[in-house]
């Protein structure tokens, strides 16, 4: 009988445990999704009429819509949109945007950036759907299509095309400010 009182309430704890980080999980990613309505909303008002506190830079690879004769045909644009902040008059990227078509391989990704982080990232290739949830320290959640994906618990662990999202944060920011240095 002890023993059945005693695995009840370790199972009780373990529950308790598991529903407090699901929620604090859950927690993060609608903060998350919070900010992405936000920041797209500014983007779409930006392009309708113009904003006042949101600037993009665009970049377009094959502007011309040009092919080679004999090689398949490139495109990518990337648009990325920025604040100015209003004490230091730095520039803080909110969001990439990257449109590309590689023969017949099309690829769309939204990288949304909060607090000089990348903390979410949708991407698109042809019909599969790619959607990743991160804070500063972790990554919280990986959807492909709409199943969620199980995480190791380090990085070692995760599966590569996490690894491969993960490590363009590096690249945006890079080129971010290789253009904005440039403008100025």
């Amino acid at each position: 009988m002890k023993t059945i009182k005693s695995s009840a309430i370790f199972l009780f704890a373990l529950f308790i445990t598991l529903s407090c980080h699901a929620q604090s999980k859950s927690q993060e990613v609608v903060k998350i999704r919070k900010a992405y309505y936000s920041i797209k909303a500014d983007i779409d008002e930006l392009k309708k009429s113009g904003s006042q506190h949101l600037y993009c830079i665009s970049v377009d690879d094959n502007a011309y819509k040009t092919q080679p004769a004999g090689e398949r045909y490139f495109s990518r644009v990337t648009e990325f949109y920025y604040t100015l902040n209003a004490e230091t008059y730095q520039e803080e990227l909110k969001m990439v945007i990257e449109k590309e078509q590689d023969g017949i391989f099309e690829t769309y990704r939204e990288t949304l950036f909060m607090d000089g982080v990348m903390t979410f990232v949708f991407e698109k290739e042809n019909e599969t759907e790619h959607r990743l949830y991160r804070n500063k320290e972790k990554v919280h959640s990986y959807l492909l299509g709409t199943e969620e994906q199980t995480l190791g618990s380090s990085g070692d662990d995760y599966p590569a095309k996490v690894v491969l999202l993960l490590g363009n944060e590096h690249n945006l920011y890079g080129f971010f400010n290789i253009l904005v240095r440039r403008s100025n």
